[in-house]
């Protein structure tokens, strides 16, 4: 996990306010029947010790497993 940026805000997984990190995190995701792993950025809440996306996370990382996806065919 390599945290790229810290704020305070409101936190809907332990519902306080605290600083959460923005970090990347190498995941693994199935897509076609293909495993694939890309790096994801995710808020992580250190109270709950998960992660969470908004909706532009959830975008940006979609696309991000896409072109991994496609990277990966590209190879064979």
């Amino acid at each position: 996990m390599n945290i790229i940026k810290k704020e305070k805000v409101l936190c809907p997984l332990c519902f306080e306010e605290h600083e959460v990190s923005d970090v990347i995190v190498r995941d693994n995701q199935t897509y076609k029947e293909v495993n694939v792993t890309f790096d994801a950025i995710y808020h992580y809440c250190s109270i709950m010790d998960d992660y969470f996306e908004d909706e532009d996370l959830l975008v940006q990382n979609d696309e991000a497993m896409k072109k991994a996806y496609f990277m990966l065919n590209q190879q064979n």
